[in-house]
């Protein structure tokens, strides 16, 4: 995870925020991990490309915590709530 993700995780690690960081590069998130206090971020190395991959690796993880917030950093933007999205809503 580099740039623009990178640093938006950096800062909201630094404001408080435990972050689930989902990218399909696992070396990357790896090094993001090992950059950062233990326990702020949880990583999760998916193809974001597939929708029944990706939700199956979150599902785990989305039902033990709750969510606060959603930033996507691969160039999609909608509005409806995070919880309530669909397959069509992102994949286009």
């Amino acid at each position: 995870m580099l740039g623009i993700g990178r640093g938006t995780v950096e800062d909201l690690v630094k404001n408080g925020a435990h972050v689930i960081a989902v990218g399909q590069n696992a070396a990357n998130l790896d090094v993001l991990k090992k950059s950062l206090p233990s326990g702020s971020v949880t990583t999760v190395a998916c193809n974001l490309g597939d929708w029944d991959a990706t939700r199956a690796a979150l599902e785990p993880i989305l039902n033990r915590v709750p969510v606060h917030g959603l930033v996507n950093n691969a160039a999609v933007a909608d509005t409806e709530p995070f919880l309530e999205m669909t397959k069509e809503s992102l994949v286009r």
